[in-house]
């Protein structure tokens, strides 16, 4: 284990797709009571936040490459017709 024990933690995850890809996790040190319903609330929806973020990445990297399969496709069809 490394670093100084922390006195509480809370961890949310971040999902994409129905599929976790990660956690957002704060510590606190001192205080055993420093996150209640409003702190959980308030991670949950960064998260979310980040979660779309994250999603919206992948699907513009997805439609990126289809695009550039198409191309390469339409490319080859038309060579074979030349």
């Amino acid at each position: 284990m490394e670093g100084a024990p922390q006195a509480l933690w809370l961890g949310v995850p971040l999902t994409v797709s129905d599929r976790t890809i990660g956690v957002i996790v704060i510590q606190d040190y001192e205080n055993v009571k420093a996150f209640g319903e409003v702190e959980v609330q308030v991670l949950t929806f960064v998260a979310t936040q980040i979660a779309q973020v994250i999603e919206r990445r992948i699907n513009a990297e997805e439609i990126q490459r289809y695009t550039q399969e198409l191309k390469n496709l339409n490319s080859a069809k038309i060579n074979s017709f030349l």
